[in-house]
């Protein structure tokens, strides 16, 4: 049996390393295989996500230092930039593996994650949800009143959402949003005042070819949340989304957070728990 048909058996939750979450039909030996040879390089692969921000990746996929077990696989991961190594578990593994393939290759300095799905290895793990939306032709009727697109030359009022540490990412944003190389942010004002964003919304092909809409940032200022505004702010881009020909959305949430029980009100499918528990 190949890695990549190995890899391929055993996936619980379609989330890959490099890759992170896909849609669970593009999990095919191919693209494991594309995976197998671009993931060691530091090269993207043309519907990673991270094309939109990166031209090179950081992380990189350590194939010498896979451990085969009798019905599961680890495959291991180094971020120079973080200098983090992560060992994503597929399949039966047990604590005794990981502690025996970290001790095998940890390098000085880094420090160790584990990445497991579904079930926990190490009891104080966090974990995230995995979200799939398919885009439908009811989607394209859900533009909702005072939303508008940001210009680019606001791109600084998103620094109001940054305030909230869940937010972060919109100081991120704030700073390449203006570049006009990405996509729209939908934005939601009260007299004036930024009041939530969503975005950028980019669309790109998948490894088969589909239409997909890379995940956005949401996010809402402390005052103005539990008032119907992330719910107008998603619709609005979602309507855009599907307008510009996209088939569907994958994202993450963490767990037990706002955003798990957001994204399971407006209806997505659950796809599994993606939990990360830490060995140094």
């Amino acid at each position: 049996m190949t890695d990549a048909l190995l890899l391929k058996n055993h996936i619980t939750v379609p989330y890959l390393p490099i890759l992170g979450p896909v849609h669970p039909e593009s999990i095919t030996t191919k693209l494991i295989t594309d995976l197998f040879c671009v993931g060691p390089t530091g090269n993207l692969l043309p519907y990673d996500k991270d094309c939109r921000w990166y031209s090179h990746k950081a992380e990189k996929l350590l194939l010498e230092h896979a451990l085969h077990l009798k019905n599961g696989l680890i495959l291991p991961t180094y971020n120079s930039a973080t200098r983090r190594i992560k060992l994503y578990c597929y399949g039966d593994v047990k604590k005794s593996d990981v502690t025996f393939l970290s001790k095998k290759i940890q390098l000085q300095g880094t420090h160790i994650s584990v990445i497991t799905y579904n079930q926990p290895i190490f009891a104080d793990s966090s974990s995230v949800a995995v979200f799939l939306k398919n885009l439908k032709q009811s989607d394209m009727q859900d533009k909702c009143e005072n939303i508008e697109i940001l210009k680019q030359t606001n791109a600084k009022d998103l620094m109001a959402l940054a305030v909230n540490p869940e937010n972060e990412g919109f100081l991120f944003l704030s700073k390449r949003y203006g570049d006009g190389k990405l996509g729209p942010i939908f934005v939601s004002r009260r007299n004036g005042v930024l009041a939530g964003a969503i975005g950028p919304i980019d669309i790109t092909k998948d490894s088969l070819g589909k239409n997909c809409c890379l995940p956005p940032y949401i996010g809402v200022v402390k005052q103005q949340r539990c008032k119907g505004v992330a719910t107008k702010l998603w619709m609005s881009a979602m309507n855009y989304a599907a307008q510009k020909g996209a088939e569907y959305l994958i994202l993450q949430a963490e767990t037990d957070e706002p955003s798990e029980f957001f994204y399971s009100k407006l209806g997505l499918k659950n796809l599994g728990r993606v939990f990360t528990g830490v060995i140094s």
